[in-house]
């Protein structure tokens, strides 16, 4: 299973995808992959997919919009954790 977190440049998604990671590893469910640039997200579209097929949990971070049905037939593979920062 993928979970993907995801949110704007300065809205606190770095501690998000660290929370998530560290609480998923602690607990030997599956691991951190890391930051995915749109470019390197395409880049890695098979390895994704196949993180999405997995029975691990693997966690990435990307500040990138992306379409969960390129990666996966099944929606309920792929879980997206988006944090917002309201800067008013």
């Amino acid at each position: 299973m993928l979970v993907i977190c995801n949110g704007m440049m300065r809205s606190g998604s770095t501690l998000q995808y660290n929370w998530v990671f560290s609480l998923v590893e602690k607990l030997n469910a599956g691991r951190g992959e890391g930051f995915f640039t749109d470019e390197e997200i395409a880049l890695n579209l098979p390895k994704i997919k196949n993180w999405a097929s997995d029975n691990h949990l693997h966690v990435l971070k990307t500040h990138d919009r992306i379409q969960v049905s390129e990666i996966s037939n099944d929606p309920s593979r792929v879980k997206m954790i988006y944090i917002y920062r309201d800067i008013r």
